[in-house]
């Protein structure tokens, strides 16, 4: 099979903390609806301070999401922003950065790959994440990359 290539794209600080912050919230939803009103009972039925505290970061805690992504994706930044090219072979995924070090993102490595705006997160099954800018391919080429890497298929196990 031909390779599919992308345009030079770097991924802004913003967009990756949106990004990453967006993938959290969707796969942790249940999350941000039970602890919230965990921590509501909490509040209003204990009387022990300790506890009352804890209910109340119970409830604070998905507030905290955009400031948590932007700390979590800011070691990451280095990477994104350089100008990158990405390649979609029949093995992998292969990110050339300008003047960095070529990466290879071998299939059988990835577990999902999800759709955050403009681009794909690409999933171990470690829970590791990449992103890679989506509208930088072709339109035409797109959907063929998005099918050879599996976007929106549902998880290996």
């Amino acid at each position: 099979m031909e390779p599919i290539v992308s345009e030079p794209y770097i991924i802004g600080r913003l967009e990756l903390a949106y990004a990453s912050g967006g993938l959290y919230f969707r796969s942790l939803w249940w999350m941000l609806i039970g602890l919230p009103i965990s921590g509501i009972l909490i509040v209003t039925t204990m009387t022990v301070p300790i506890m009352r505290y804890l209910g109340a970061l119970m409830i604070l805690w998905p507030i905290t999401i955009p400031g948590r992504a932007l700390v979590i994706t800011s070691d990451q930044k280095k990477l994104y922003l350089r100008r990158t090219v990405a390649t979609v072979r029949e093995d992998g995924i292969y990110l050339d950065p300008e003047g960095g070090t070529p990466t290879r993102i071998r299939l059988d490595w990835i577990r999902r790959v999800r759709r955050q705006g403009d681009l794909w997160a690409i999933i171990s099954g470690r829970g590791q994440v990449v992103f890679v800018k989506a509208t930088a391919f072709p339109e035409a080429a797109r959907t063929a990359a998005e099918s050879r890497i599996g976007v929106g298929v549902p998880p290996q196990t």
